[in-house]
């Protein structure tokens, strides 16, 4: 399976005994669970058999019907020029906000901004 080396005439590249004892080890695990996913596999032919025979089926419905491929290109088009007159829409609204109707200067506070001069509030920001 794997490939034994003799003990390396320059050294190791991991120095320590027990990090290469680690290693050697946990190359147990990794073996194991490629051993597990191997009987995973094997379980599941019936359904992966399930999966190829469903996927021919598709494909014999497109090849009879090729149209049905462009209704999610279709569906596409018609959300994009949906979006873009939604964002008609709203430039249009927003235009129609006259200039004087919002403020143009800065706010030195969050109070201020918020339109509330109150001593007393729940969220305390600082001076």
């Amino acid at each position: 399976i794997g490939v034994i080396q003799p003990e390396c005439a320059h050294g190791y590249a991991i120095t320590g005994q027990s990090a290469r004892d680690a290693l050697w080890y946990s190359s147990f695990v990794i073996w194991a669970l490629g051993i597990v996913w191997i009987i995973v596999i094997i379980c599941m032919v019936g359904r992966i058999k399930l999966a190829i025979a469903l996927n021919k089926v598709a494909a014999q419905y497109l090849s009879t019907n090729p149209s049905t491929v462009l209704i999610p290109v279709v569906q596409a088009l018609i959300a994009i020029i949906w979006c873009i007159a939604w964002f008609y829409s709203i430039s249009f609204l927003l235009s129609q906000v006259p200039d004087s109707y919002t403020p143009k200067q800065a706010y030195a506070t969050y109070s201020e901004a918020f339109g509330t001069q109150s001593n007393c509030s729940i969220y305390e920001f600082g001076d």
